[in-house]
């Protein structure tokens, strides 16, 4: 498997683990979007060779999650756990060939800013 593949592979298992916790709100669209936003930051700051310096979400709060609901903070921990690991996976492997990485972008942003103009 290919960087980008395994990439593309990680991204949609993040985002099946989104519609996995759905319950905890962690497919709504504030979710969704800090996802798609720290993504994007850590893939262009590792294409610059800069240093990803975003802080990734760890309690419900900080994931826009519904606090009121029992397990909640678990739900927070494996969204982290999942984004850690893409940000260390891109931290380690896009400077190397950064035009398939700008691909991936380009559907990441794509696919963000279409769930903002359909929840409009």
């Amino acid at each position: 498997m290919t960087k980008p593949e395994t990439l593309r592979k990680l991204l949609k298992s993040f985002e099946t683990l989104q519609k996995d916790l759905s319950r905890f709100g962690a497919w709504d669209t504030e979710p969704d979007y800090i996802f798609h936003a720290l993504v994007v930051d850590v893939l262009n700051q590792s294409l610059l060779g800069k240093e990803f310096i975003q802080v990734i979400p760890s309690d419900a709060l900080g994931w826009a999650l519904y606090t009121d609901k029992p397990g909640v903070e678990r739900t927070a921990k494996q969204l982290h756990d999942a984004m850690q690991e893409i940000v260390t996976f891109v931290q380690l492997n896009t400077y190397s060939n950064p035009k398939d990485f700008r691909e991936i972008i380009a559907e990441v942003c794509h696919r963000a800013a279409w769930n903002i103009i359909s929840c409009n």
